[in-house]
């Protein structure tokens, strides 16, 4: 049967590894098979894609740097003529190339920093009473048709964590003042930026969207959703902590951040098999089961340093966490055989 898998698969690393272990294959012999397996094409793109990020933001950085140095030395209209003349540098030659290469993809998200840098400076010369938050929402508004029609995930993950900036911004602004939006409420909106996103993503790659087949999106998107889900929990639980502001969700943030983690976990295991997701829900499913196993010990012993009790505390406390650490690494190893199978089946 190992004879048939074989045969029905190309080698891999993971495979050289086992033959090592079980010494069918030397040391002398490992690096040149290591080399001859290796995937020379897909890593030769994975490196000019990267050189191309690489140099794209050294550009970017000298540019904004040595605006930066010049800024005292220039007027009103040569600010903006530079900042101009360099969005139209850059999307004019992004949608001349075309949004399916790297270099335009790579070159409409320069001309979106420097968008935002001209808005930015806008506000600047000409501050406003809401301060950053104008800002933030017109970037926002502003570079949306571009990436509406471009076909990059770096882009669509930029827009989305401009898009969190804004609302975060406008939230302190404008939401929470005016009693629209309650304090405790606030991780739950901005949670629901990314997870849009990510639900967006997931159904454009049901669909066959091909610039929507690297995972590494999903990974990125599923950070920010559960921190923010993970903060309203721990917000209910420690309401006194200094780490937050004392606006304490109420129960429904244990309610919603296990239905999101049973969501995500069934998805990702079952659904769309994907052990980088699958391994992000677990690990902040552990974090949470954490937080609330602190606050059972935090009622029976109380964690004040001071007392013999709080000190009881504490160790019971730091007991528990590495024993949902150790927990979680037993189940992300089993785990992993699981996704590895599936993985060469369906490749």
């Amino acid at each position: 049967m190992a004879h048939a898998d074989m045969e029905e698969r190309d080698l891999v690393f993971d495979d050289l590894l086992r033959f090592r272990g079980k010494g069918l294959i030397g040391p002398v012999r490992f690096g040149p098979a290591a080399f001859a397996i290796r995937d020379h094409e897909h890593w030769g793109h994975i490196t000019r894609t990267a050189l191309l990020w690489l140099a794209a933001g050294h550009l970017i950085a000298g540019a904004a740097y040595l605006f930066a140095f010049q800024w005292e030395f220039l007027s009103d209209w040569q600010v903006f003529a530079i900042l101009q003349c360099s969005i139209v540098a850059l999307a004019a030659p992004a949608l001349a190339i075309g949004l399916a290469s790297p270099a335009g993809q790579t070159a409409l998200i320069g001309a979106t920093l420097m968008t935002g840098l001209l808005v930015y400076t806008i506000e600047q010369l000409y501050p406003t009473s809401a301060g950053q938050t104008e800002a933030l929402l017109a970037w926002t508004l502003i570079v949306l048709p571009w990436v509406i029609a471009s076909r990059s995930s770096a882009h669509w993950i930029l827009w989305t964590a401009i898009a969190l900036f804004a609302l975060h911004a406008a939230i302190g602004s404008y939401l929470e003042p005016s009693g629209f939006l309650p304090a405790p409420y606030s991780p739950y909106v901005l949670a629901a930026v990314p997870a849009l996103m990510l639900l967006a993503g997931e159904q454009m790659r049901l669909r066959g969207a091909i610039w929507l087949r690297p995972t590494w999106p999903r990974h990125v998107l599923m950070v920010p959703v559960f921190w923010f889900l993970s903060v309203a929990l721990i917000e209910h639980l420690f309401p006194d902590l200094p780490l937050f502001d004392g606006a304490a969700a109420g129960t429904e943030s244990i309610v919603i951040f296990i239905c999101t983690a049973l969501v995500t976990v069934w998805l990702y295991r079952i659904r769309v098999p994907d052990y980088g997701a699958f391994a992000t829900a677990i690990a902040f499913s552990a974090l949470a089961v954490s937080a609330v196993g602190a606050r059972i010990i935090d009622n029976r012993y109380g964690l004040d340093p001071l007392e013999p009790s709080g000190l009881l505390g504490w160790m019971l406390v730091f007991a528990w966490a590495s024993a949902c650490a150790g927990g979680m690494a037993v189940l992300l190893r089993q785990q992993g055989r699981y996704f590895d199978t599936a993985g060469h089946h369906a490749g």
